[in-house]
């Protein structure tokens, strides 16, 4: 979500038979970072998720923390 200090990115919401809201996972981030962090959460997704496993679902095994930490060394923060 853009807003006037960058951009909000949200991660895990899906609909369905079992709903989840996505969580903010990083904030006031810049255009330039946006592609980095995504790549870095589909990295991470790709290695630590199990077969079938929605990134929701990861999420809630594993905790935001340990996803936002992965994210943020993508960007040096």
């Amino acid at each position: 979500m853009g807003t006037s200090k960058g951009y909000h990115l949200y991660v895990g919401g899906n609909g369905g038979v079992k709903p989840r809201m996505a969580d903010l996972l990083l904030e006031n981030l810049q255009a330039d970072q946006l592609i980095p962090v995504i790549d870095s959460v589909i990295e991470y997704y790709k290695e630590k998720g199990k077969p079938q496993e929605r990134l929701g679902r990861l999420i809630d095994r594993i905790g935001l923390e340990e996803l936002r930490s992965h994210a943020q060394q993508a960007i040096g923060a």
